[in-house]
């Protein structure tokens, strides 16, 4: 492969792990040898976004569409910011441009349904939530963002079930989580599951 795409290799592996520092070093090199691409910018927003820092990864952003106009990709992270930012309209247009080439993305159509759910709009929210339960219908978070907007409707009994779906698929959730919280007290047990990992070496003696 190409010395740009081990950087951006390198970079996806740390962000997985967490590492934003050194992800944010690794595509920031991914911008220096492909100053014509999007995706050194772009992910480079994706760090900014984790760390807060939303106005910088606006800019960043803005980089990467100059630089490959209409991606999808780049879209869904300016949806993101924005949402972060409290700008809910130009995000729900931003998640709406992601979803006119991807329909079935499920973070974009959570992330609609929540907008619409902090904004008010109960139903129009509970639409999209059952959008992304066509797509999974065992999305825990689904059935329960599905319960809150019936409450809120006085949708009583539609409520009772949603709650008993949640709980049902909240289960596996709570086992995966004890996964991740053992591989966190473990950090070496850790190291070894990710794909892609890095062992010291040293001398012989």
């Amino acid at each position: 492969p190409d010395l740009w795409t081990r950087w951006n290799d390198l970079g996806i592996a740390a962000w997985r792990q967490n590492d934003t520092r050194l992800a944010a070093l690794a595509f920031a090199e991914v911008d220096r040898l492909k100053p014509d691409l999007p995706d050194g910018p772009r992910n480079l927003a994706r760090v900014a976004i984790a760390e807060g820092r939303f106005e910088d990864a606006l800019e960043l952003l803005k980089k990467a569409e100059a630089r490959a106009p209409g991606d999808p990709r780049t879209a869904f992270f300016f949806g993101t910011a924005l949402s972060r930012l409290g700008r809910y309209d130009p995000a729900l247009e931003a998640f709406e441009r992601t979803l006119a080439d991807f329909p079935q993305d499920r973070n974009s159509l959570q992330e609609i349904a929540e907008i619409l759910f902090r904004t008010g709009d109960f139903a129009k929210s509970l639409e999209w939530w059952l959008r992304v339960l066509e797509i999974d219908p065992e999305d825990a978070n689904a059935h329960y963002h599905r319960q809150q907007c019936y409450q809120r409707l006085g949708r009583e009994a539609d409520a009772a079930e949603a709650e008993k779906s949640f709980l049902r698929y909240k289960i596996d959730e709570d086992a995966a989580e004890k996964t991740n919280a053992y591989l966190r007290a473990h950090p070496e047990v850790n190291h070894e599951v990710q794909r892609v990992h890095v062992h010291e070496l040293h001398p012989a003696r």
